[in-house]
């Protein structure tokens, strides 16, 4: 649990970004201020290792456990953090399954075989980010590779206020990858969120990838 806490740097920016969680069964991070920190550049080896500059959370679990995977962000800033795509192609990156230059703001990165994953954010202001790749102000990979794979995120009156990317998802990016060929569905719920002033060169808001049928599902948002 993480509560209240201003995170960015006194005299120069994180390099490796402000807080790192990696492969924990729940995380709680409420009234966090991120702001100033990156550019991230330098890419990390461990699969699903998110690179955002403010908060990376990422999971690559493959323990036979029915217990959920939990994550609840609420009442967070995230403001003038930078992602970018250090010396890694996006197809090298894609092929080793490491995530450069994705999420300024906040990453999150699923592959959990064998259990489900909530996410919830709530509350939370994504400004001036920026990744070079995909979500300035946020970014989410699910990777649904069984029946147990059940993943839910939901973003919830959140706002993205004037975030970018050179490339794709200035405000929130969302890629579901996987066979799809799961008797459960996981997906995005964005629900009572604003999008506003966000650029990018495809999807300034945001930016959907699919490999699988699985949902995204917006509700009540304004863009």
């Amino acid at each position: 649990m993480i509560d209240p806490t201003s995170l960015h740097p006194p005299s120069s920016w994180f390099t490796q970004g402000a807080v790192d969680v990696y492969s924990s069964r729940s995380v709680a991070i409420a009234n966090c201020h991120f702001f100033h920190n990156g550019p991230v550049g330098v890419v990390k080896t461990d699969e699903l290792r998110g690179h955002a500059a403010g908060l990376s959370l990422g999971y690559s679990i493959t323990a036979d456990e029915e217990e959920n995977l939990t994550a609840i962000v609420e009442s967070c800033v995230f403001y003038n953090n930078s992602a970018l795509l250090a010396d890694s192609s996006t197809s090298e990156a894609l092929n080793d399954r490491v995530f450069p230059g994705r999420g300024g703001g906040l990453a999150v990165l699923v592959d959990s075989v064998n259990h489900g994953y909530r996410g919830r954010y709530k509350l939370a202001a994504f400004s001036n980010n920026f990744a070079t790749e995909f979500g300035g102000g946020a970014f989410t990979e699910l990777c649904t590779l069984s029946s147990s794979s059940n993943h839910l995120i939901t973003f919830q009156t959140c706002v993205f206020d004037e975030n970018g990317s050179e490339t794709h998802a200035g405000g929130l990016g969302i890629e579901i990858s996987g066979n799809g060929n799961g008797t459960e569905s996981s997906g995005v719920v964005i629900r009572d969120c604003v999008f506003r002033g966000n650029t990018a060169e495809c999807g300034g808001g945001s930016y959907l990838l699919f490999t699988t049928g699985d949902d995204v599902i917006l509700q009540w948002s304004l863009g």
